[in-house]
């Protein structure tokens, strides 16, 4: 169990730390590290990736940041947690995209978010996310990832062709469902999805336990444009 003050959280505009929160689930009394939830520019609404949180089966919680700006000194290690329940109103598995519902939040709204999509980058383009990179491991720590984007793809689902970006590095599992903006602009142009690791060939070097063919440093992030008609 993680351990942490909650306090009233501060939007602004440039108070990313007030706007990104860790999701988890609560089983059987204990909580479960997820991945990465972020506030949207209507009241009490967070975006995550819809693998964060399945389909709704388990009771999903929004854990809330207790430090007052980005650069304050975080604690990375708690043993308990408090969190607020949060319910889901929009489902994408297509998208991996989630809109959740979180009542005890709903006087509080990210006024200051602009969501434009992958169109509006370019190869090359620097940009900025914020997750939880080592959440699974008991981390809760708000950390900024700074990156450019690698490539634009077209990935098959069964309905459509969805349009993807490739940033060069490596996400972590808490990073699932994080904002990535464009550095220039602040604009909402993606959410993170997770790393990218190819297949297995049955041909694997092992390094310290660690499969070098699972080190591809680059992640998969899902235009934000497919929020637009979530919510």
């Amino acid at each position: 169990m993680l351990n942490y003050t909650i306090k009233p959280p501060l939007i602004d505009a440039v108070g990313i730390h007030a706007t990104v929160f860790a999701i988890v689930l609560v089983k059987g009394g204990g909580l479960e590290p997820r991945g990465t939830g972020f506030l949207l520019n209507k009241p009490g609404l967070i975006a995550t990736a819809s693998h964060v949180v399945g389909r709704g089966s388990e009771t999903i919680g929004v854990i809330i940041n207790e430090v007052s700006g980005i650069d304050d000194y975080q604690h990375a290690m708690r043993d308990q947690a408090r969190y607020f329940v949060a319910n889901i109103i929009a489902f994408d598995p297509i998208h991996d995209l989630a809109i959740l519902n979180v009542p005890s939040l709903s006087d509080f709204v990210n006024s200051s978010l602009t969501i434009s999509g992958g169109d509006y980058v370019s190869v090359g383009q620097d940009v900025v996310s914020f997750g939880y990179p080592h959440f699974g491991g008991g981390r809760k720590v708000l950390t900024r990832f700074d990156a450019k984007i690698g490539a634009k793809m077209l990935l098959p689902s069964v309905a459509e062709d969805v349009k993807y970006l490739v940033l060069n590095t490596l996400a972590r599992p808490g990073q699932s469902g994080a904002p990535v903006f464009r550095a220039e602009t602040n604009e909402l142009v993606a959410v993170l999805s997770g790393a990218y690791q190819p297949p297995n060939q049955g041909i694997s070097i092992m390094i310290g336990g660690a499969d070098l063919s699972a080190m591809s440093q680059t992640t998969h992030i899902v235009s934000a444009e497919y929020l637009k008609g979530m919510y």
